[in-house]
């Protein structure tokens, strides 16, 4: 949906007026982010791991697999709501990272449980 400009430049006006307020500035992100190459399938895997997990690791979720918005349900087959090849991911070609669905599902019920071993560990007070 195209915004007009006289609705854009509120938004514009806002944001300053809340910037100038708490004396923010810069972008949202002080720092900006870096484009970082994904040149191996196990760097993908990692950060679809780290992406679908993090819901839950924050706490913004209970459990990871059930964040309605996150592309895991998609792949998964527990929901088709996201349209993944309309922002350049293929379906096929992320869960062929995994060798099969059942594998991605797997993979990321595993890297779930190391993740809260190592949460249990942090816990511990020596």
């Amino acid at each position: 949906m195209k915004q007009e400009p006289f609705t854009a430049g509120i938004y514009y006006h806002v944001f300053n007026r809340g910037n100038k307020k708490h004396k923010h500035t810069g972008s949202l992100f002080q720092e900006h982010l870096h484009r970082i190459k994904i040149d191996t399938e196990e760097y993908f895997r990692e950060l679809l791991f780290y992406i679908h997990l993090n819901p839950e690791k924050h706490g913004i979720f209970n459990d990871f697999s059930k964040y309605p918005y996150s592309s895991y349900r998609d792949l998964t087959g527990l929901e088709d709501l996201l349209g993944l090849v309309s922002v350049g991911l293929d379906r096929t070609e992320v869960i062929e990272c995994f060798g099969d669905r059942e594998n991605l599902i797997y993979c990321h019920k595993k890297r779930k449980i190391k993740l809260d071993i190592l949460k249990d560990i942090e816990e511990i007070d020596y």
